[in-house]
């Protein structure tokens, strides 16, 4: 069989210069507009908790001998390294277990923290990485869905009115963070005192 060159075949190769197939093409600028500050927000929220788990695993035991400091040191990078480098569930569950191993310690308890910031994972992976589809309906809500790696399905329509409150959800959760640090007499990183 000939191999066919694709100049020979135009209906093959895509061509960009029909506007109306671009993947924003139903989506109104204000949508636009809150969908990019939700997921600005959520990065946020993943640099919040790297620079929390700093914290959590800069935190020496009392009773460390000076032996031990090279190897708490050692730990230290690899926790750093790993929460810098992993995603926001990773990064999450990094923190949740500073937070069991130093909760006896802490003088403020998280109600809940946890719970919220794993329950906001499925919306943060669908909003970047779902399949925006069809048309807006009346309200303006857009259909969006999302696979997840143990084949979940996540489908919903989000709107701009949604799209505003898990942001302002999200920078709260930011907050909670950064509160759960400074209110057990820790300084948080970054953060002029």
């Amino acid at each position: 069989m000939k191999k066919q060159e694709a100049s020979t075949c135009p209906n093959l190769a895509p061509t960009f210069n029909d506007y109306t197939i671009q993947p924003t093409q139903n989506l109104e600028p204000i949508f636009c507009e809150w969908l990019g500050r939700t997921i600005a927000t959520y990065s946020f929220l993943e640099k919040t908790l790297w620079r929390a788990n700093c914290v959590f695993a800069a935190l020496v035991p009392v009773d460390t001998r000076d032996s031990e400091i090279e190897q708490l040191a050692l730990d230290y990078l690899e926790k750093i390294t790993s929460s810098v480098s992993g995603n926001l569930g990773n990064q999450i569950n990094t923190f949740a277990n500073f937070i069991k191993k130093f909760e006896p310690e802490l003088i403020v308890k998280p109600v809940n923290l946890v719970t919220q910031l794993n329950a906001a994972v499925p919306i943060r992976n669908a909003l970047c990485h779902g399949a925006w589809e069809g048309e807006p309906d009346s309200s303006g809500a857009i259909n969006c869905t999302y696979v997840d790696r143990k084949l979940g399905i996540l489908k919903n329509n989000f709107d701009t009115i949604f799209l505003k409150r898990t942001q302002k959800e999200i920078w709260l959760l930011a907050v909670d963070v950064i509160d759960l640090v400074e209110t057990n007499g820790l300084n948080f990183p970054g953060k002029e005192q």
